[in-house]
């Protein structure tokens, strides 16, 4: 694109069979409005056999989240639902890759809805033994989003393994932790 060929015809149909081998491809309007573009087969990945600890973590702070559901956002309800989850989504093809990652932590639940694939993790045993020790040998960039976000979640697991997510500060902690996470957090250091 330096050089300008995607302002030629060829350059821009390149463009766009460049941009159906991502992961959603081209819109169908797309391709029919353009039916000499030749969409290349996608590689079929199959389970991979060994995965790097350091990828793990890099694939995390990319496509993966530390969060926490509350069923209900009142503080004086003694039933309220607290649920931390690791969660890492991809495109359904790769559900080998998430197969694999089921079978290295020996923990989780990997599903698919729709097109896409998820591996969770919502054990706090699991939580506490496996994820957050793997996260602190094989950290995130210090500072970086993924990096407060799982130090944050590290604080609400602590809360709860200790029950107090039972008390209304405990419940309250929580919630003011959970409002600067992920997509609400503001910017990438505190």
């Amino acid at each position: 694109m330096a050089n300008g060929e995607h302002l030629t015809r060829e350059g821009f149909l390149q463009c766009l069979i460049d941009i159906s081998t991502l992961n959603r491809g081209l819109p169908k309007r797309i391709l029919e409005e353009y039916p000499e573009i030749k969409v290349p087969k996608r590689v079929i990945i199959d389970k991979p056999n060994n995965i790097s600890p350091f990828w793990i973590t890099g694939f995390t702070a990319g496509d993966g989240s530390f969060s926490c559901s509350v069923t209900d956002k009142g503080l004086r309800r003694i039933h309220s639902q607290i649920d931390p989850v690791f969660c890492l989504a991809q495109h359904s093809r790769d559900l080998p890759l998430f197969e694999s990652l089921k079978e290295y932590f020996s923990t989780g639940t990997v599903h698919t809805n729709r097109d896409m694939a998820f591996f969770r993790v919502r054990s706090i045993n699991s939580l506490l033994n496996i994820i957050i020790p793997f996260f602190l040998s094989y950290p995130f960039i210090k500072g970086s989003k993924a990096d407060l976000n799982f130090k944050d979640f590290c604080k609400i697991v602590e809360i709860m393994k200790d029950g107090k997510h039972l008390t209304d500060a405990g419940k309250t902690k929580i919630l003011n932790l959970r409002a600067n996470m992920n997509q609400r957090r503001s910017k990438t250091s505190s």
